[in-house]
């Protein structure tokens, strides 16, 4: 269960809709954010590939994926940690609605959760949904982190086992609401997941602890007195590693799987009567040490959170997003699940057996030796790393709006928001993610002149640097009067000619997977005014079974044609003619 060499899941496959459903609504929630791992949930969800999807080698999954799924799709995540991306790339724009940004000041929004809704494609009343929660945030980071995916059906009564579910979407919810809100949380309530479908779950029951959100779903984990207990948490505090320990004291084994850095921060006292291990540096370093001159290696270290206790002949595991830390406990938005099975199936020393194996090759952890320094007082780059995000913290803080202008051929984006003292004697510097050279002084007003349609945005990057300190956040704010063909012309711009819509339409009436037949059959020299299927009889004999086989059995196919054919209606430039009258033919089809 906690071998990581074998155990190991992939986040896209654990998204994928079931055989034979389609996506009818997916939530999720993270506390970081990386624009170009979001790019890959509607790719996953439609798919059913892998979230690391390429802008360039990937752009006919993702602009269809888009297309499907933006609607489909709310992510929920901490104020000020969206990732500023290293590219600008138009589909972000495709990206804002479905990003909302949740403030938990003084604390942390810090959840690690998707519920997807699927429906059957051929009856839209057979209705499944999907819990996945995880310790990972929505983000290429390479830590080892832990998940747990299960299925369930809408049943016909309310299970009370599942109110603290429905009171964590209910939060989210006042946080933004989402199209179907009311009908999603009704049938939550009455989900009977199926821990007996994967045949290796061992649990008997499943409980969910949405901490922050009131004050009733903490105190199980904080206040059982466990025999046997076990914690891997990548962050500690003093406080809290204390109290699990005094209460374990005295009974069998106490075990502490952290980072290194982390152990070594905690005072001396605190790990009395703790068996504390962390990675390796071989591991936490692997590619430093393989190449020392890629600068940009990765490390990765624990990232998991993951609590596992015995009592009454029962052994529960909660897992999910809380650290064993104090403001996880006492402030933070967190959400965990307790998973419980009889103590003669699994026990904490089974787990252990298989982080500390026998085998030295498969040996990723070691104990940890106390340093002679461990009690010395923080040093001050740390002090002033904290005194950056207060400082982030109060930036978030602020009311920041905008509107655009009609300037000529282009466009004025008026960006206006309240000052706040405390910001004083931070330097911040704001653009807009789709430019590169209209930085501005952050001020209570600010004027980006002459951008393009393609270049409006409700993405700002906030360049922040504070004595030797910097650091980049990007912030989604409300703009308004954003013109409404905006998305439309991004899309143009990608299927910008007759030989990528071509290949667009291969591949909607394909298998599912990218296929480059038409690029390779179609010379690029060519002028792409004079690409259509009369220029070659393969690729419309291809191009004519392939809409005969939709039209048999396969007619949902046609009917997404006919919405991109609306979509690009009167586009002479970028539809060609022959293809128009081809699936005229075919279009009675459709349904």
């Amino acid at each position: 269960m906690f071998r990581p060499d074998k155990d190991r899941l992939d986040y896209g496959t654990l998204m994928a809709p079931p055989e034979g459903y389609q996506l009818s609504m997916a939530i999720g929630t993270t506390y970081s954010l990386e624009l170009e791992a979001l790019l890959g949930i509607p790719v996953a969800l439609s798919f059913a590939q892998s979230v690391e999807v390429s802008q360039k080698r990937d752009r006919i999954y993702l602009i269809e994926a888009l297309r499907r799924s933006t609607e489909h799709i709310k992510v929920y995540c901490q104020k000020g940690k969206i990732h500023v991306p290293k590219g600008q790339y138009p589909l972000y724009a495709l990206l804002e609605n479905m990003i909302t940004q949740v403030n938990n000041n003084p604390y942390s929004f810090h959840p690690k959760v998707w519920i997807m809704r699927y429906v059957h494609q051929g009856n839209q009343k057979d209705v499944k949904f999907r819990l996945l929660v995880l310790s990972r945030n929505l983000t290429f980071d390479r830590s080892w982190d832990v998940s747990m995916c299960v299925d369930g059906t809408v049943g016909t009564r309310k299970i009370e086992s599942n109110q603290p579910l429905v009171d964590f979407v209910t939060y989210l919810i006042q946080q933004a609401d989402f199209d179907g809100s009311q009908e999603f949380t009704k049938e939550l309530y009455k989900i009977e997941f199926d821990l007996k479908d994967n045949r290796k779950s061992l649990f008997q029951s499943i409980n969910f602890y949405p901490i922050g959100i009131n004050n009733a779903y903490e105190q199980d984990l904080l206040q059982t007195d466990y025999e046997n207990l076990l914690i891997i948490s990548p962050f500690l505090t003093d406080q809290t590693v204390k109290n699990f320990n005094y209460r374990n004291k005295g009974k069998t084994n106490t075990y502490l799987f952290s980072r290194q850095e982390e152990l070594l921060n905690l005072k001396r006292n605190t790990l009395e009567g703790i068996q504390a291990y962390h990675l390796k540096e071989l591991i936490v370093e692997g590619e430093k040490i393989i190449d020392s001159e890629d600068a940009n290696h990765k490390e990765q270290d624990i990232h998991a959170k993951v609590y596992i206790g015995e009592h009454d002949q029962q052994t529960d595991v909660y897992l999910g997003s809380a650290n064993c830390s104090y403001n996880a406990f006492h402030g933070n938005v967190e959400f965990l699940v307790k998973l419980s099975v009889d103590s003669n199936y699994l026990k904490v020393s089974d787990v252990v057996r298989d982080l500390l194996p026998e085998d030295e090759k498969k040996q990723y952890f070691e104990l940890f030796i106390p340093s002679t320094n461990q009690d010395q007082e923080v040093d001050e780059t740390i002090q002033v790393k904290k005194m950056v995000e207060q400082k982030i913290r109060e930036l978030c803080k602020l009311s920041i709006h905008g509107n655009v202008i009609k300037n000529g051929e282009h466009y004025n984006l008026i960006v206006e928001s309240e000052e706040i003292v405390m910001l004083e004697d931070m330097s911040i510097k704001v653009y807009p993610l789709t430019t590169s050279g209209l930085h501005r002084e952050f001020k209570p007003y600010l004027s980006f002149e002459k951008l393009t349609e393609q270049e409006i945005t409700r993405f700002f990057v906030f360049d922040c640097r504070y004595m030797e300190e910097q650091e980049k956040i990007l912030l989604k704010i409300n703009v308004s009067n954003i013109p409404e063909s905006r998305e439309k012309n991004i899309l143009k711009a990608i299927i910008s000619n007759k030989q990528a819509f071509l290949a667009y339409m291969n591949f909607l009436l394909g298998d599912g997977s990218v296929m480059d037949f038409l690029e390779a059959q179609l010379d690029p020299k060519e002028n792409d005014q004079t690409v259509g299927l009369n220029r070659n009889p393969v690729i419309k004999k291809d191009m004519f079974e392939k809409m005969l086989k939709a039209a048999a059995s396969e007619p949902f196919k046609l009917k997404t044609i006919g919405d991109v054919m609306e979509f690009f209606a009167d586009e002479e430039e970028i539809v060609p003619k022959d293809f128009k009258s081809l699936y005229k033919e075919f279009s009675k089809f459709a349904r």
